[in-house]
């Protein structure tokens, strides 16, 4: 035999109606939805703002630039001797490499 189905009515027209469960012929309320996402939400915001430390540029701009900085013209200069190594056969100084650098820049 079907289990009969209850609607039940909001008083307040502008509210949700409850959310219920029928179990073992019982009627039980719910968490709503909203209630469940206000719950996270509020868990969310004890750790701060939620979102990814090593994404926000606060927290490690002055770091992972300065010392990218640091090498970019040996950087350049390994890159040039292998290029000239790549395409003439021939080994480069890194004299010649640095001086090529930095009569590029």
């Amino acid at each position: 035999m079907a289990a009969p189905i209850a609607s039940v009515a909001s008083q307040d027209p502008t509210q949700p109606a409850p959310t219920v469960a029928v179990q073992n012929g019982e009627i039980a309320p719910v968490a709503a939805p909203e209630a469940t996402h206000q719950a996270e939400v509020a868990h969310g915001d004890a750790h701060g703002s939620g979102g990814l430390p090593q994404l926000e540029m606060q927290h490690w701009a002055g770091q992972t630039r300065d010392a990218a900085m640091a090498n970019v013209s040996t950087i350049a200069s390994d890159t040039a001797r292998a290029m000239v190594e790549r395409l003439t056969g021939k080994t480069a100084t890194a004299a010649e490499a640095d001086a090529a650098v930095k009569g590029a820049a």
